[in-house]
């Protein structure tokens, strides 16, 4: 039930439960209440249920029990998920081919923002947390300043709601002040944010905190309240005398070793370098620096404390004043004075709040960046396409795949088998025997496919066959010409020798079959020639000793087609299948493994609409591969299209189809792309086995 405690909280969760399937309860009748406008820290170790809870109050996991209410309503009335709230994952889950606005504007086009409010947005996140050029890849830029454009793709769209996974994990000490910096400052603008960490004493800055374990919420109050009524000085030993009181504490090691945390905090302040006054605070052990507005540069210093900061007290406000909070590339001269860090920051790094005119948009924008702007409406399945193309990931040589692929089969099947060595023993020209019908038999062969090399004996021409110098050895005994003569003259009454003597023995490797039959093949067709043209030397008419068959027109293909020609049209389907299927889920297993998936959900993409974006994306590229595969063969190998153009598309594009929904399939059931790499793989060769 909603009561109506829940309208004065932004977040209010009672009896939740939650478990996976076959398993022991994840979270177990868990209550919290998150004032408005206030910072809400969530502590606990790696796997007690933090990311668990969050996706809970995200909409991305249904409870078994218990209600959630946000603003005193259910999450799927506050646009949860959707534009009613701002998600940061613990991974930097952003586009590394993109730039800042480019990212920018991809967001602000899934929350339906409009041009103008997309640009000025852009120019306010970048001076409030000190991002770069908007120009400039994200791939490029530092670990720091991905996480605060992470940050800002999570404020893009001003939601009332913030929550942050794990925001400062994996961060120094300097840019993980920064960071709260930044959300204390956005609390103050009116914005209630949830955040997760495990570095456990940086939470003294949030106003409540909640202290996880094993699924069970232990403590909930405000940090300072903790350490009074528990008599602590540290929020890590809270912790601990929880886990004490709740009875479970053991030997594991993320209870004794709460997620090793900076016990110093870090106060921030600015001092001029020419001119520094120091006046003392009320309690009379820290000292503030005051700043000369005419000095032209000026430092950040870091002072070291066992307490904890007062964000909220004034003067310290007032120091800490927008303009000074440094990126990570302004930082370039640090020096140790007094157990303070002095950071040299120069006017040029200095970072400015300006109001933002709306009008005033950025014009030189990139294709992508002008299809992103011009897209209207709330059409998700447009933005995500147009982010599919700008993805790095199908910019690369995998556009061009089949193409290439296809003239590497080309080039390394060509017309067929040539300049095959043929190991041959002719005793006749040997003996220099007159009318040689032996040697007249070789110039029957074609001369393209056969290269003939003489040998002396039958024992070296077979070494060269079984050396692999040679395909076959050809063997033609002295009498064959005298022999052959003989058996057309006698007919039936010539002897077995005669006959014996009239053959020509051939032995071929058959080790490649391929290479054997076509071998064989060229030897028919050159003893029919022989025997024709012994026929005309004979006056005999050469109708008269051709095989009493005759061999029409083929009803399909070309009795005289190359294996070039012969392999390419299932090079295309293979091609057209398995190049979609590939490409298709490698780029939903990245999304997927970069926690890009999880995050466009949250922001109200739904499953639907994200498939239907990468089959329409797949099938776009696909059309442009196929393309590409039919101009190949043409422009640069002047291969003829011996059917119907639209035949052949036409089959290709639903041999595409076929492939982009197994890629589908496979990113569904493979955890790796290494797994589904190797089925690809398996099916493909079995594919080709079958066809």
């Amino acid at each position: 039930m909603i009561g109506s405690d829940s309208h004065r909280d932004a977040v209010r969760i009672r009896q939740l439960c939650f478990s996976y399937s076959n398993c022991d309860r994840i979270l177990d009748d868990i209550e919290l209440s998150v004032p408005r406008t206030r910072i809400y820290g969530l502590l606990g170790p790696s796997g007690c249920g933090k990311t668990t809870l969050l996706k809970c109050i995200l909409g991305r996991l249904k409870p078994d029990s218990g209600d959630i209410c946000i603003f005193g309503d259910k999450p799927s009335k506050c646009h949860i998920p959707g534009a009613g709230v701002g998600y940061m994952p613990q991974e930097i889950a952003l586009y590394q081919d993109f730039t800042i606005g480019e990212l920018l504007r991809y967001f602000g086009r899934i929350f339906a923002m409009n041009c103008r409010e997309i640009e000025a947005k852009i120019q306010e996140l970048i001076n409030l947390l000190q991002l770069p050029k908007k120009s400039t890849l994200i791939g490029k830029i530092s670990g720091g300043q991905q996480r605060r454009t992470s940050l800002a793709c999570a404020l893009i769209h001003s939601p009332p709601l913030l929550i942050l996974d794990e925001p400062t994990v994996g961060t120094d000490p300097i840019l993980r002040q920064t960071i709260w910096y930044h959300l204390k400052w956005l609390c103050r603008s009116g914005l209630t944010i949830i955040l997760t960490t495990h570095y456990i004493e940086e939470a003294r800055s949030a106003d409540t905190v909640a202290f996880m374990r094993c699924g069970k919420i232990l403590a909930e109050d405000n940090p300072n309240l903790l350490l009074d009524k528990y008599l602590m000085t540290s929020l890590e030993d809270v912790f601990l005398r929880l886990c004490h009181l709740d009875g479970k504490i053991g030997n594991n090691s993320d209870d004794i070793s709460l997620l090793t945390s900076d016990k110093k905090e870090t106060k921030i302040y600015y001092e001029n370098q020419l001119s520094l006054e120091e006046k003392e605070d009320t309690t009379g052990t820290t000292t503030v620096p005051s700043v000369n507005s005419s000095s032209k540069s000026s430092s950040l210093i870091l002072q070291s404390s066992a307490g904890s900061a007062d964000c909220d007290n004034k003067s310290t406000d007032q120091s800490l004043d927008m303009n000074g909070i440094t990126s990570d590339n302004n930082i370039h001269n640090n020096i140790k004075h007094n157990n303070c860090v002095y950071i040299k920051i120069t006017d040029e790094s200095v970072v400015t709040t300006k109001t933002v005119n709306n009008t005033s948009v950025a014009t030189a924008l990139d294709v992508t960046e002008k299809l992103l702007l011009s897209t209207t409406g709330t059409n998700a399945e447009t933005v995500l396409s147009i982010k599919n193309f700008k993805d790095g990931s199908l910019k690369d040589v995998r556009r061009l795949l089949p193409a290439l692929q296809v003239a590497l089969l080309l080039i390394s099947i060509s017309s067929g088998p040539t300049d095959l060595n043929l190991a041959v023993i002719d005793e006749e020209s040997r003996n220099n025997r007159t009318n040689n019908w032996g040697e007249l038999f070789l110039q029957c062969l074609d001369n393209r496919t056969f290269n003939i090399k003489h040998y002396d004996s039958f024992e070296a021409a077979i070494g060269s066959v079984e050396s692999g110098h040679s395909y076959a050895a050809v063997e033609i005994n002295d009498r064959f010409s005298a022999a052959l003569r003989l058996r057309h003259l006698y007919g039936n009454d010539a002897d077995e020798e005669t006959i014996e003597d009239s053959q020509i023995r051939i032995h071929i490797d058959w080790s490649n079959q391929a290479i054997g039959a076509q071998i064989e093949r060229n030897f028919y067709d050159g003893m029919k020639r022989f025997a024709e043209e012994v026929a005309v030397r004979s006056n005999i008419n050469p109708d008269t000793i051709k095989v009493p068959m005759v061999f029409e027109q083929p009803v399909y293909g070309h009795r005289d087609e190359s294996m070039r020609d012969y392999v390419l049209p299932g090079c295309y389907i293979l091609l057209a299948f398995f190049a979609t299927s590939a490409v298709t889920s490698h780029l939903i297993m990245d999304e997927r493994r970069d926690g890009l998936i999880e995050r466009s959900l949250v922001a109200g993409v739904t499953a639907f609409e994200f498939l239907l974006s990468h089959a329409l994306t797949q099938f776009l590229i696909l059309m442009m591969q196929i393309s590409f595969m039919l101009l190949m063969p043409h422009l640069l190998f002047h291969r003829p299209l011996n059917c119907s153009l639209s035949a052949v598309i036409a089959l290709a594009l639903s041999q595409g189809f076929c492939g982009i929904t197994f890629g589908l399939m496979i990113s569904a059931i493979s955890s790796d792309i290494i797994y589904a790499a190797m089925f690809i793989i398996c099916m493909f060769f079995v594919s080709i086995i079958i066809g």
